[in-house]
This record gives structure tokens, C-alpha cells and sequence, in this order.
């Protein structure tokens, strides 16, 4: 894959809180939906996803706990930042966000 092609994964692809998409206009399914995606949050625990019958794993059973998606956010926003794909100053604003989010 070529520099040009190749993706880039954010932390928000790398660290999900939940499944992210595109919303569609019903009478226009070849058209993005004001172009905001959405989100679709995982259960925070196995207790709660088993309840709500979902099959995506919890973050709880993705990540354990808080403080290690902390730190998986914090890693990718630092390899973001070594490959010179994010500035240092986005990358503490992101971690930042991560640390006040309420969804975990």
C-alpha cells in the first residue's frame, strides 16, 4: 500500500468507545446526512450487554478498566504524533478529552 492510499487510524479507530458511521438521508441514500456520523457507544459492562442482548464485547471486557484505555489511547496518540501525523498539542488536547470523558 502506498503512502498515498494507505489509512490512517486515529485514536478514536484504535481506542472505540462504540461504532461509528455514517448517517444517510432516507430519501437520499446515495447522500451523507449533514455529514456528522453517528455513534452507536458500546455497554460499559458484560452485565449491561448481556442485558441489552448486544454482541459487541463491553469496554469493560475491551479494556479492562479506565486507566488502561487511557493508556491505549495515550500510546496511539503518541505513535500519532512520532510519525508526524498529529501535533503534540493535539495529541495532549486529545488525551486530555479522554481523561474528562464521562462514556467510560
Amino acid at each position: 500500500m502506498s503512502a498515498l492510499t494507505a489509512p490512517i487510524h486515529s485514536n478514536s479507530k484504535t481506542s472505540a468507545i462504540g461504532q461509528s458511521g455514517w448517517n444517510v438521508y432516507r430519501a437520499q441514500p446515495c447522500e451523507l446526512c449533514d455529514r456528522d456520523g453517528s455513534l452507536i457507544p458500546f455497554a460499559p459492562t458484560r452485565t449491561e450487554r448481556d442485558a441489552a442482548g448486544a454482541s459487541r464485547p463491553s469496554l469493560e471486557e475491551r479494556y479492562g478498566s479506565r486507566d488502561v484505555y487511557v493508556a491505549r489511547v495515550e500510546a496511539a496518540a503518541a505513535a500519532l504524533v512520532a510519525d508526524r501525523l498529529l501535533l503534540p498539542a493535539d495529541a495532549a488536547a486529545y488525551v486530555k478529552a479522554v481523561r474528562e470523558c464521562d462514556r467510560f
